[in-house]
């Protein structure tokens, strides 16, 4: 790497650096205040979302794209150096609205194991458990993905929530927001927890499988270009190069 390739790495790193702690701060800021009036909201794609890449994940991939931009480009280094710490930039907003690897693996194996969770609750509740006492029975099994989100829910209790309000803590989690609101109306009115957990039990066993055939169905599309890279140069070798051969041949004397 010559020097100016080398100096864009470094300024896009920093620059990318600063760009992440802006971020936070952007985040930060959203969640405990409210826009001023007169002043202009940030714009959506700017805030990275929460499960998105960690920061420092981020900036490390900037910085070899900041400084492949700047060997790449050459030249007078504030061209350089200002194409790379463009492209430092976009890396790191591009991967702060892309879900990382690690959430999307955690959300996956989440969404398998809601239905037998809602399942061994419902059990435990119609052996006279309280709801309390079965979350804290499932929030021991090993193996379960849920049971860290148990384990939430009876921690609040234990430092002396109430369940109807330990559970609500949720119910903005797209996937177990509706159960747990509903779990609180039933702790509310007293009415029969069993056949509510049941039934959110079979609504998530569809939810994922839709999500597993969705899955099968993006196999096929995304296999399209890893076939078309493997098919398309023994084509064109086989195909198309004996033929442009063939008519070269030919017009010459």
């Amino acid at each position: 790497m010559n020097g100016w390739a080398l100096l864009a790495a470094v300024l896009a790193g920093m620059a990318a650096w600063t760009a992440v702690r802006s971020q936070r701060e952007v985040v930060s800021r959203a969640s405990v205040a409210v826009v001023e009036p007169g002043r202009r909201p940030v714009p959506r794609w700017w805030s990275p979302r929460p499960e998105a890449m960690a920061p420092r994940s981020r900036v490390l991939l900037a910085v070899p794209v900041a400084g492949v931009v700047g060997l790449l480009v050459g030249g007078p280094w504030p061209l350089a150096g200002g194409l790379a710490l463009l492209a430092a930039i976009a890396v790191v907003v591009v991967l702060g609205r892309i879900e990382s690897p690690e959430h999307r693996r955690r959300r996956e194996a989440l969404l398998a194991a809601w239905p037998q969770t809602w399942e061994l609750l419902a059990c435990c509740v119609e052996t006279g458990l309280p709801l309390s006492h079965a979350c804290r029975a499932v929030a021991e099994l090993p193996d379960n993905p849920a049971a860290e989100v148990l384990a939430g829910v009876v921690a609040r209790i234990d430092v002396g929530m109430g369940q109807e309000e330990a559970l609500l803590e949720l119910r903005e989690d797209p996937v177990v927001g509706r159960v747990v609101a509903d779990l609180a109306r039933g702790l509310r009115s007293g009415t029969g927890m069993t056949e509510l957990l049941v039934e959110h039990a079979a609504e998530a066993r569809e939810v994922h499988h839709a999500a597993l055939q969705s899955a099968a169905k993006a196999v096929g599309v995304r296999s399209v270009l890893p076939l078309m890279l493997c098919y398309l140069p023994a084509f064109f070798l086989i195909g198309i190069v004996p033929v442009i051969g063939g008519a070269v041949a030919a017009l010459l004397p």
